[in-house]
């Protein structure tokens, strides 16, 4: 395998690659690695992290058609580094060369046999894009659980009704909700919930997002393909029943109050030093029309 391309182009679809890579102590090298074809219509690149599954291309100057599995990190870094304008890929007997006129980098290679078999899925459920790409899902994701004890909370749950879908994420101790209008909704989706790793999510809202063009799920509604120009990319939905959410949040209450974010962003800020040492709790009390916000006593103060 041999190639030339521009450095600008590298770096971006490896970085794209890089986002579904995973690291995690017990992972098998495969899944540390960015998988590289090259064949006459350009270069295709593949990486997983098992949950998630990449694929891009971009457009090359083809010398000799071949593929490799490389680490991403170790060639991320390298490509990075170098200054030239175009760089050259090579694939050799001592390992990958990348060449450019200043001079040659040689890295080791994985190997390209042990790269899981990334099997495109049966053509699925054509659905709206912002459906899964609005906005306004970033404004849950900070409140799913990163411990992984119990997987089921590291998603953001869509609860799908006939005109509206909740989006639910929690850890157990913070719950987030946003109720959003959709309508025209396949029938098979009606009554569903599913749940998309946070972590994903994230990743798709945060890097690609203007990328997507369209958005479909599996008919068997275990995954979803977010497919782009150049870009293809497969989420698998976490297994398991999502918790019974709506019994935590209160039907009716005697008391609302309304205030400024500011003024209340500053103090819990302020709580925030003395809570962490504690219970990570802040108390709310009101006494006439003030509502005075403390923490609860620790060694550190109050």
């Amino acid at each position: 395998m041999k190639f030339t391309t521009l450095r600008e182009t590298l770096i971006k679809e490896i970085t794209h690659s890089g986002f579904f890579t995973s690291y995690r102590l017990g992972d098998i090298d495969s899944l540390k690695g960015v998988y590289i074809k090259a064949n006459k219509d350009g270069i295709e690149i593949k990486s997983t992290n098992i949950t998630d599954a990449y694929c891009g291309g971009f457009g090359a100057k083809v010398e000799r058609e071949g593929e490799v599995l490389v680490d991403y990190k170790r060639f991320s870094e390298i490509v990075k580094t170098l200054d030239d304008t175009k760089i050259t890929v090579e694939k050799a007997d001592v390992g990958l060369v990348i060449a450019t006129k200043s001079g040659d980098v040689t890295l080791p290679l994985l190997d390209a046999n042990t790269f899981p078999n990334l099997e495109n899925p049966e053509k699925g459920i054509v659905i709206e894009k912002s459906f899964f790409t609005d906005e306004s899902i970033k404004n849950v994701l900070f409140t799913a659980a990163t411990d992984e004890t119990r997987p089921i909370l590291t998603g953001v749950c869509f609860d799908i009704r006939k005109d509206a879908v909740r989006v639910v994420a929690t850890d157990g101790f913070r719950l987030s909700v946003i109720t959003r209008v959709v309508t025209g909704l396949p029938e098979g989706l009606i009554d569903k919930k599913i749940v998309i790793p946070s972590r994903s999510l994230s990743t798709i809202l945060g890097e690609f997002r203007e990328l997507i063009q369209e958005v479909r799920i599996s008919p068997d509604l275990r995954s979803v393909e977010w497919i782009g120009k150049d870009v293809h990319i497969v989420t698998r939905f976490l297994d398991g029943e999502f918790p019974p959410y709506e019994k935590v949040i209160p039907q009716s209450s005697e008391t609302h109050i309304v205030v400024k974010v500011a003024d209340l962003t500053q103090p819990l800020k302020t709580i925030g030093l003395f809570a962490r040492e504690g219970s990570s709790m802040a108390l709310f009390s009101i006494e006439g029309d003030l509502l005075v916000v403390s923490s609860v006593q620790t060694a550190q103060g109050q």
